[in-house]
């Protein structure tokens, strides 16, 4: 479920993607007394150390708990020289599904276990085979990131389409994959009705991806160190 914690309000600088219910956003929206003062820098005896301001507080009746989480979950933290696919070893580690380390994994078992390099050229094509964000200027964590995980997603299923295109099998039936047509109960008529239909899901991805490559964002002036 991907929701603003705030609808009303300034517009988020922070996307993490934690897993939450609408039953759980709807309880988080209760809360009244907020503090927009920037992130903590330090706790003390009766007062938090925030960047804008200082916030006092009693230490007999309150409770702090820490959720945050730096590095985007560890989930980017990997150079550009980093290899999914290595000769007799496989590193495991980034998204190539928008928020997805299930499936994500599950896609590099199938890699793995159906493509069979043969060449130096087959085997390059295997190591580019999935795509995923990077570290450093692209900005982790932010509301570009959810495009940029999108965009590392599409790009991902196009060149495992292209690799091996016996693997829309997978990619449709995989139970790791929420929107398999198990998990959603689905048909492939309905799938192809949502691609190639009024929706034109098909269409609109092709433009998203042009638009990535293009530069037509006119905040976002990278690939997400993506594209290649």
């Amino acid at each position: 479920f991907l929701a603003r914690l705030d609808p009303d309000g300034a517009f988020p600088g922070v996307c993490k993607a934690p897993i939450v219910s609408l039953k759980e956003v709807e309880a988080l929206r209760t809360v009244k007394n907020r503090v927009r003062l920037g992130r903590v820098l330090s706790i003390e005896a009766d007062r938090v150390i925030l960047e804008r301001g200082i916030l006092e507080f009693s230490a007999s009746d309150t409770l702090f708990v820490d959720c945050m989480a730096e590095g985007f979950y560890g989930y980017g933290n990997f150079s550009e020289e980093f290899r999914v696919f290595e000769p007799g070893r496989i590193n495991l580690g980034p998204l190539f599904i928008v928020n997805n380390p299930s499936f994500s994994s599950a896609m590099v078992a199938y890699v793995e276990s159906n493509f069979f390099a043969t060449s130096v050229e087959e085997e390059l094509k295997k190591k580019n085979s999935v795509f995923f964000l990077l570290k450093g200027r692209y900005g982790l964590g932010t509301p570009a990131t959810l495009l940029g995980g999108f965009y590392a997603q599409m790009k991902t299923v196009n060149a495992l389409m292209s690799l091996h295109p016996r693997c829309i099998r997978f990619l449709l039936s995989s139970r790791t994959n929420p929107d398999s047509l198990n998990n959603r109960g689905g048909s492939v008529l309905s799938l192809l009705w949502a691609m190639f239909g009024p929706l034109q899901l098909d269409k609109k991805g092709k433009q998203f991806l042009k638009k990535i490559d293009d530069g037509g964002f006119s905040d976002i002036d990278h690939h997400f160190g993506v594209g290649r």
